[in-house]
């Protein structure tokens, strides 16, 4: 039997490294996890919705028009992510564990970069979208509460009027 040579060895390593990465790796796992992170962060902007139907906190916008304007592009940043997020899920709908192959591998890779975009998209453009309309939001219920504080000293302060103190007879 003759020995291998170290270049066959080192071949076989090699060959037996890849295997083995390739029989433990995660990429599915871990793509399926990004998909489920960045989904939760655009449910988060749903709230914004919420705020805008609530005519309490719109009435005391400063600049509504500015808001509806923020408001209506954040809604097609949205759909225009929403829809290269679904895109992106078809390479790993489904998938779970590893890739089985150098293929399958690289078919992987570019669906993580591609989260990698979107990432960048919802960090670059709609975070601050959305923070912005959040603050003014957040200055209108401020508003809001203070207004409610002055209605109820008011409230208070008519009771108080209309009270008539109660004479007692002196003898």
């Amino acid at each position: 039997m003759t020995q291998k040579s170290a270049s066959r060895r080192l071949r076989d390593q090699k060959d037996k490294t890849v295997k083995e990465y390739f029989n433990t790796n995660k990429v599915y796992d871990e793509l399926n996890e990004i998909h489920v992170k960045i989904v939760a962060q655009i449910k988060s902007f749903g709230l914004i919705s919420q705020l805008a139907k609530d005519t309490g906190l719109t009435d005391r916008l400063e600049d509504k028009a500015d808001v509806n304007q923020k408001t209506t592009l954040l809604s097609v940043d949205l759909q225009k992510i929403i829809a290269d997020i679904n895109q992106n899920y078809t390479h790993h709908k489904g998938k779970t564990g590893g890739a089985k192959d150098a293929d399958e591998y690289m078919g992987a890779l570019i669906a993580f970069q591609n989260y990698q975009q979107i990432t960048t998209v919802i960090e670059g453009a709609i975070f601050p979208t959305a923070a912005d309309i959040f603050e003014e939001f957040s200055k209108a219920e401020k508003k809001l509460i203070a207004d409610k504080k002055a209605q109820e000293q008011n409230t208070e302060e008519e009771v108080k009027k209309e009270e008539k103190p109660v004479e007692t007879a002196t003898h």
